[in-house]
């Protein structure tokens, strides 16, 4: 089973939370984590560099498999560390300024059309009829 990309961004944030940089402002996933069977267990280190000039800390995920009965990785103790994903925490006062334009103040704003409502939902409603028989119509010619 593989590990959701989620999870490191849950952990991430976590730690940046507890270090004040609560933000994960990048997560670039590098290899998919596989868990190991009930029987096996996996080391993962989460390490979190110091702050830049700017305030940002870098974030990395590594693992290794692991035994449980001496601690040591299941390879041998040469087994190098995998790198999962790597980013970047900041801090949220620099999200004070709206990241999007004011919304319109008249509505519907200027220059544009109306659209008619019951044209269309039928739009809609056909093009949901027509995928529907195709997806129809690829079951049928599916290998079973």
């Amino acid at each position: 089973m593989l590990l959701p990309g989620v999870a490191f961004l849950e952990m991430a944030a976590h730690a940046g939370r507890r270090l004040g940089s609560e933000l994960v402002e990048e997560l670039t996933l590098a290899a998919p984590l596989l868990l190991p069977d009930a029987d096996g267990a996996v080391l993962l280190r989460l390490t979190v560099g110091p702050p830049d000039d700017t305030g940002r800390r870098p974030v990395q995920f590594h693992s290794r498999p692991e035994t449980v009965a001496d601690q040591e990785p299941a390879a041998g103790p040469g087994t190098p560390w995998v790198q999962h994903a790597v980013g970047t925490l900041d801090v949220r006062e620099r999200l004070a300024r709206p990241a999007w334009p004011d919304p319109p103040r008249a509505w519907p704003p200027p220059g544009a059309d109306p659209l008619d409502a019951d044209r269309l939902y039928a739009l809609l409603e056909a093009r949901a009829s027509t995928t529907a028989r195709r997806s129809a119509a690829a079951r049928r010619l599916a290998p079973r």
